[in-house]
């Protein structure tokens, strides 16, 4: 599987999301992630994503339920993880360091990419 990254712009102090999308186009503004294939017995056959292996992970590559990244806000995903949330503190502005997804597919390949937001005054 593969991954393409996601970005998004917001007010200061109001929360952001963006899709997370399996097997669809790129609008920029969803994180997508696109299922590999593998060859059985000379057949190339797609490999489907586990939707609930969906996560966020840490600097140090651990799955986790929430980044928090101080001074600057709180990525988490929602509970269906179709989105990942990032919620601003009161007082950030600016672009805010990405944070990584990663996707499972039922072969237990795994695919990351990165959502970037962007707080405006």
């Amino acid at each position: 599987p593969v991954g393409d990254p996601a970005a998004t712009s917001g007010p200061q102090g109001v929360a952001q999301s963006a899709p997370i999308v399996l097997n669809g186009e790129n609008s920029g503004s969803s994180v997508n992630f696109v299922k590999g294939s593998a060859e059985v017995s000379g057949v190339v056959k797609s490999v489907e994503l586990d939707p609930a292996s969906v996560t966020l992970l840490d600097a140090s590559g651990s799955p986790v339920s929430e980044v928090v990244v101080p001074n600057v806000g709180t990525y988490t995903l929602n509970p269906e993880k179709t989105a990942v949330v990032f919620t601003p503190t009161a007082a950030f502005v600016g672009t805010a360091p990405a944070v990584t997804l990663q996707v499972t597919d039922l072969n237990g390949s795994k695919a990351t990419t990165t959502y970037t937001p962007t707080t405006t005054p």
